[in-house]
């Protein structure tokens, strides 16, 4: 498994991971395991902070102070919301919540900003209206094809 962990101002601030990386879980740009925590070294840490981190098994969901939502790892099942099944070795911003397509009402095109997320067996997220969001392979609720 992996582990992840934002640091504040106290030390470097950012994305830390470390442990197994299989999938590219860690976000790091390839597969190569780390046995001691280490900086995620990707744009949208570094020009905006993170809030707040997730794991799965084998992927990460993140979320940042804006409300941005990125994933990276095993993306089978669809559960990176980028929709394919494809592992992404690094963190990449998930669409459908930056372009509104997440709303289901055509009526509502602004973008999501989501407030917390949670990585599992699916992925999920919550906005600041409290609307919850899942996808990922067979999700009980929500909308499977983001």
């Amino acid at each position: 498994y992996h582990c992840a962990a934002v640091v504040g101002k106290e030390v470097a601030t950012g994305v830390y991971t470390w442990g197994c990386n299989s999938h590219g879980q860690l976000g790091i740009n390839s597969v190569a395991p780390r046995s001691a925590p280490k900086i995620v070294k990707a744009i949208p840490f570094s020009s905006e902070p993170c809030a707040q981190i997730s794991l799965g098994a084998y992927h990460t969901l993140a979320v940042t102070q804006s409300g941005k939502v990125y994933s990276w790892g095993r993306g089978e099942g669809g559960r990176l919301g980028h929709g394919n099944d494809l592992d992404c070795l690094r963190p990449r911003q998930i669409e459908a919540f930056a372009t509104g397509a997440a709303y289901r009402e055509p009526s509502r095109q602004s973008r999501v900003e989501v407030k917390a997320v949670a990585a599992g067996a699916v992925s999920m997220a919550v906005d600041v209206e409290g609307n919850a969001y899942l996808w990922g392979e067979d999700p009980v609720l929500g909308h499977a094809e983001l």
